[in-house]
């Protein structure tokens, strides 16, 4: 997915989240984290600290265009 927006990505299972069940039931799970689990990485994950004055713009526009990239993957969709 590093070809839409050159950001780095790995694969892993999924832990610790509202649709665990599903997966464990067999449905096809995807997520997308950052920092999840790493708080050092971000101080204001999961605080009320955490404000829209900290977004990082042009990181978002990277995510969302890998986001969709990997959406159109999936479905088989031209991308």
């Amino acid at each position: 997915m590093s070809r839409y927006a050159g950001l780095q990505y790995r694969l892993d299972s999924i832990y610790d989240s509202d649709y665990e069940p599903f997966e464990e039931e067999g449905s096809i799970v995807i997520g997308a984290y950052d920092g999840s689990g790493q708080e050092d990485l971000n101080p204001h994950y999961h605080d009320t600290s955490d404000t829209a004055s900290l977004i990082d713009w042009n990181y978002l526009s990277s995510v969302t265009k890998t986001v969709l990239g990997t959406i159109l993957k999936v479905a088989r969709l031209p991308s």
